[in-house]
């Protein structure tokens, strides 16, 4: 349900990557999470970028493209995980499903409720 107001919010403001500052204890003030709305590559291939910038410490980031599913749990289409990752940004390749769907990016810290949606974008195949 967040993802959906995230999403619409984004949407209205017109931004290509949702960010926020840190939200846990442990980080440093300058750091900030985003997750990008995923694209499609030249061989149809469908790309999610997701990480954090300014941060100092080590946590296990993973990054999902997801699927939205209506009234049912969204689908992970691409994911990746870096272990003791401080800085930067993790890239994940997934398969687009045939038809026309809409799919969001998710930047998660493992073992925490940290994490963060990108927009949707709608893609057929």
């Amino acid at each position: 349900m967040v993802k959906r107001v995230v999403s619409v919010l984004v949407t209205a403001l017109a931004a290509a990557t949702l960010s926020a500052p840190a939200a846990s204890a442990g980080q440093s003030a300058g750091c900030n999470w985003f997750a990008k709305v995923p694209t499609v590559s030249s061989t149809g291939r469908i790309v999610g970028v997701g990480g954090r910038t300014g941060c100092t410490n080590k946590i296990n980031l993973s990054v999902e493209v997801r699927r939205v599913i209506d009234n049912w749990p969204d689908q992970t289409v691409a994911s990746g995980t870096s272990w003791s990752f401080v800085t930067g940004s993790v890239t994940v390749y997934g398969d687009r499903q045939a038809g026309c769907h809409d799919y969001f990016t998710e930047t998660i810290w493992e073992g925490t409720s940290t994490k963060i949606q990108s927009a949707v974008m709608r893609s057929c195949r």
